[in-house]
Protein backbone atom coordinates (compact mmCIF):
# COMPACT_ATOMS: atom_id res chain seq x y z
CA UNK A 1 0.00 0.00 0.00
CA UNK A 2 2.74 2.35 1.38
CA UNK A 3 4.83 1.69 -1.96
CA UNK A 4 1.89 2.54 -4.09
CA UNK A 5 0.97 5.69 -2.17
CA UNK A 6 4.69 6.60 -2.75
CA UNK A 7 4.54 6.38 -6.30
CA UNK A 8 1.46 8.03 -7.14
CA UNK A 9 2.88 11.10 -5.11
CA UNK A 10 6.17 10.99 -6.93
CA UNK A 11 4.30 11.31 -10.18
CA UNK A 12 2.67 14.04 -9.05
CA UNK A 13 4.86 16.30 -7.32
CA UNK A 14 2.84 19.56 -8.20
CA UNK A 15 0.20 18.38 -5.39
CA UNK A 16 2.77 19.29 -2.53
CA UNK A 17 1.86 16.28 -0.68
CA UNK A 18 4.25 13.68 0.79
CA UNK A 19 1.97 11.72 3.32
CA UNK A 20 2.38 7.93 4.83
CA UNK A 21 -0.24 5.49 3.91
CA UNK A 22 -1.32 3.22 6.65
CA UNK A 23 -3.42 0.35 6.70
CA UNK A 24 -5.95 0.21 9.07
CA UNK A 25 -6.79 -3.71 9.92
CA UNK A 26 -10.88 -3.65 9.81
CA UNK A 27 -13.30 -5.46 7.08
CA UNK A 28 -15.15 -2.19 6.82
CA UNK A 29 -14.50 0.38 4.08
CA UNK A 30 -12.78 2.79 5.14
CA UNK A 31 -10.76 5.71 3.28
CA UNK A 32 -9.87 8.91 5.64
CA UNK A 33 -6.66 11.40 5.63
CA UNK A 34 -5.30 13.38 9.24
CA UNK A 35 -4.01 16.89 8.22
CA UNK A 36 -1.69 16.52 4.79
CA UNK A 37 0.39 13.64 6.61
CA UNK A 38 -1.34 10.69 6.72
CA UNK A 39 -3.70 8.29 4.47
CA UNK A 40 -5.80 5.60 6.05
CA UNK A 41 -7.37 3.04 4.41
CA UNK A 42 -9.25 -0.54 5.59
CA UNK A 43 -7.84 -3.55 4.49
CA UNK A 44 -11.64 -4.20 3.84
CA UNK A 45 -12.18 -1.56 0.91
CA UNK A 46 -8.63 -2.57 0.10
CA UNK A 47 -9.13 -6.21 -0.74
CA UNK A 48 -12.83 -4.80 -2.69
CA UNK A 49 -9.84 -3.01 -5.01
CA UNK A 50 -9.88 -5.59 -8.18
CA UNK A 51 -6.76 -4.30 -9.27
CA UNK A 52 -4.00 -2.06 -8.29
CA UNK A 53 -5.19 0.93 -10.44
CA UNK A 54 -8.25 0.56 -8.93
CA UNK A 55 -6.68 0.73 -5.70
CA UNK A 56 -4.24 3.59 -7.64
CA UNK A 57 -8.06 5.73 -7.93
CA UNK A 58 -9.09 4.98 -4.46
CA UNK A 59 -6.10 6.58 -3.07
CA UNK A 60 -6.27 9.15 -4.99
CA UNK A 61 -9.27 10.51 -4.89
CA UNK A 62 -8.47 10.87 -0.95
CA UNK A 63 -5.30 12.26 -2.08
CA UNK A 64 -7.28 14.96 -4.32
CA UNK A 65 -9.67 16.28 -1.34
CA UNK A 66 -6.42 16.26 1.12
CA UNK A 67 -4.94 18.59 -1.90
CA UNK A 68 -8.37 21.01 -2.28
CA UNK A 69 -7.88 21.26 1.66
CA UNK A 70 -4.91 22.68 1.63
CA UNK A 71 -5.46 24.85 -0.91
CA UNK A 72 -8.07 25.74 0.75
CA UNK A 73 -6.25 26.31 4.18
CA UNK A 74 -3.41 28.21 2.43
CA UNK A 75 -6.17 31.23 1.16
CA UNK A 76 -7.48 31.69 4.38
CA UNK A 77 -3.66 31.89 5.98
CA UNK A 78 -4.59 28.29 8.19
CA UNK A 79 -1.74 26.08 6.12
CA UNK A 80 -0.58 24.29 9.05
CA UNK A 81 -2.32 20.82 9.82
CA UNK A 82 -3.97 20.47 12.87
Amino acid sequence: MDALGRRIVAQNPFSGLEPLFHVVWVRESVLFHRGTGEVFISAGLSEKCKSEPELAAVLCSELGKMSAEKRRAALHGKDRDG
